[in-house]
């Protein structure tokens, strides 16, 4: 082993560090842009729990942009209950605040509707994984924030799995409801807990590989 960059055994032998850390020259650092509050690499410029500062909430119904406590959204965004969430693709608030599609629905163009075919995580959507993630921050050395979106490793470490930076509950991938998936957050750069939106290399996804993703949730984020 490597005590330098080891996350288990960082600068010494069983010295694991966070799940959100990485272990650079031998200490457990956050990423760039990334504080450390209470044991979690949080983005502090969003953060509802942490705006600008550790510790530092939002009061109820405001949320975190540029690290100020706010009750706007930016980027045509819609703040309900606290959060700034897309109302033309959020199923908990699709079309309005507060108007949740049924289960096994998907919002699209602010209207709830059928999830549609079932999509394929193995040929449909890790192919978009294979290009857009895995070269530089998601592969399969030291993958960026713990989520390793290799072939092979990409379901079990995103389907209920705990999303980094965020409110405990919180997952990666919530299947059946694309609105409680942080996956779809990170893709569309709307909602997010910490960091930046995703691919973080390259140009935001089309929509109809976003759309690809909302399927493949709503129709239960099967292992297939």
């Amino acid at each position: 082993m490597n005590l330098q960059d080891d996350t288990s055994n960082c600068g010494a032998c069983g010295r694991a560090c966070a799940s959100t850390q990485s272990c650079t020259a031998g200490a457990c650092t956050c990423g760039a842009g990334l504080t450390l509050c209470g044991g979690l690499c949080v983005d502090t410029s969003t953060s509802t729990a942490n705006c600008g500062a550790c510790g530092r909430a939002c009061p109820s119904g405001q949320t975190c942009a540029a690290g100020a406590c706010t009750s706007s959204c930016a980027g045509g965004a819609t703040l309900c209950g606290g959060a700034c969430v897309n109302t033309q693709t959020d199923g908990a608030n699709c079309g309005a605040c507060g108007r949740a599609c049924p289960s096994g629905q998907t919002c699209t163009a602010g209207a709830c509707a059928g999830c549609g075919p079932s999509v394929s995580l193995a040929s449909q959507l890790q192919p978009i994984f294979n290009a857009s993630c895995n070269t530089g921050c998601h592969g399969t050395v030291r993958p960026a924030g713990g989520l390793a979106l290799s072939t092979g490793r990409s379901y079990a470490a995103l389907v209920n799995v705990a999303a980094s930076g965020c409110n405990v509950g919180t997952l990666r991938v919530a299947p059946g409801s694309v609105s409680s998936s942080y996956l779809m957050n990170k893709l569309t750069g709307v909602g997010m807990c910490s960091g930046n939106q995703m691919p973080a290399n390259g140009a935001e996804l089309p929509s109809n590989q976003l759309d690809l993703f909302r399927a493949w949730i709503c129709n239960g984020a099967p292992n297939n």
